[in-house]
């Protein structure tokens, strides 16, 4: 009866702890000299911790789900309870059907999207400048070989 409930609490924390993961890495990766005060252990303890509080909050209403209530069984209902029961089935179809699918597969899409594109284009950057580095230019090795042959010259005499 509450499986479907703990499961999707489970389905949440796994998300949020991926995006958690991802930004964790983006810091550690673009913004190195951050990375030392924004990704420490009580840091990701903390997040953890929230994580799993606001996957409890959220999917705290499914315990409630009409499929799983004892009302469903319950034969002398009368008006009032039919009243309440219904406008709690319009907001739950309403918090379920717009704000579930933004908070579990928009948002958490979206940041892992923009924050792994911006992590390659750095990654891209910083081997594309490696490179530059390395390779001289040909003024800087026509000098270096110059300095070669006077250096080599000088040892022979």
């Amino acid at each position: 009866m509450y499986v479907w409930s703990v499961l999707q609490t489970a389905r949440t924390n796994a998300i949020w702890i991926t995006v958690l993961f991802t930004v964790f890495r983006y810091i550690a990766t673009c913004h190195q000299l951050r990375s030392r005060i924004a990704c420490t252990v009580s840091r990701s303890k903390t997040s953890l911790v929230v994580i799993f509080v606001v996957a409890a909050v959220v999917n705290s209403l499914q315990f409630f789900d009409q499929k799983h209530s004892p009302r469903r069984y319950n034969t002398n209902v009368n008006s009032t309870d039919e009243f309440v029961f219904d406008t709690f089935n319009y907001y739950y179809k309403g918090i379920y059907g717009v704000l579930f699918p933004t908070l579990l597969d928009f948002i958490p899409m979206c940041m892992v999207i923009a924050l792994n594109t911006r992590l390659m284009l750095s990654t891209k950057r910083s081997m594309s400048d490696s490179r530059k580095l390395q390779r001289p230019t040909k003024r800087v090795s026509r000098q270096r070989s110059l300095r070669t042959k006077k250096m080599n010259s000088a040892h022979e005499e």
